[in-house]
């Protein structure tokens, strides 16, 4: 008995066998019709609801954030004088609070009618700035007063300063596995906020002092001369 052959055909390109073209044919046909197209939206729903991801860690950051200190010096009814008891809790608010350069200090007294201060209460307030000024410290009345009422007979010092709000490495960022995994790189932020002197600093920079322009062109003609100077060598000692 002769063999069979399989025709071949060629249509535009190489020579494909017959049967594989009914076999590409049927897997095409098949394919095409459990294909379902999906929006972008029923994607992300898809990623979302059945994609293995968990959250992102949060980032370990210093934040800056504005306190206020306050303390009420007490005064005789109708009187503008301070006691000796009161100058020394004054004297101990200030050293427990560390009143520096860069914080500020404002004074508020009792509003009355009209929302002004009587005259005794406009004389405590300039005998409460008077003594700051003795101890070193500079004080403002602002032209806004907060309400003041409930002091009564009493000046309010507010000391505003600003402070870093560091990060609390001892909360887990959510759960991922058995156990929850803690902030990365959160000990060396917080080394950061212990270290920063002026809190400000983490919120804009400074403004460059003016450049010495004579010892920057002699830096450069000494480099130009070959007139540098080498780097000293020092040797470690270590002791155990």
């Amino acid at each position: 008995m002769a063999r069979q052959r399989n025709k071949t055909f060629r249509i535009a390109g190489p020579r494909i066998a017959g049967p594989r073209i009914a076999f590409l044919g049927l897997a095409a046909l098949a394919l095409a019709g459990c294909e379902t197209w999906k929006t972008p939206d029923e994607y992300v729903g898809d990623a979302f609801n059945f994609g293995r991801w968990k959250q992102m860690q949060r980032p370990a950051d210093n934040s800056v954030e504005r306190i206020a200190i306050e303390h009420v010096v007490a005064f005789a009814s109708d009187s503008a004088d301070m006691t000796q008891a009161e100058r020394d809790r004054l004297a101990e608010f200030l050293r427990r609070a560390n009143v520096g350069k860069d914080d500020q200090v404002s004074l508020y007294g009792p509003l009355r009618d009209h929302g002004r201060h009587d005259p005794v209460t406009t004389a405590r307030i300039q005998f409460v700035r008077g003594e700051l000024l003795v101890k070193g410290v500079s004080a403002i009345a602002p032209l806004v007063q907060r309400n003041g009422r409930e002091l009564r007979d009493g000046i309010s010092v507010v000391v505003s300063r600003s402070v870093v709000i560091m990060p609390d490495c001892s909360q887990p960022d959510p759960a991922t596995g058995h156990r929850p995994q803690f902030m990365i790189g959160c000990a060396s932020t917080t080394n950061l906020g212990r270290m920063i002197v002026d809190p400000l600093d983490l919120e804009h920079g400074r403004a460059p002092d003016p450049a010495d322009g004579e010892t920057a062109a002699q830096s450069i003609e000494r480099l130009r001369e070959r007139k540098t100077e080498e780097l000293e060598t020092i040797e470690a000692e270590t002791t155990n």
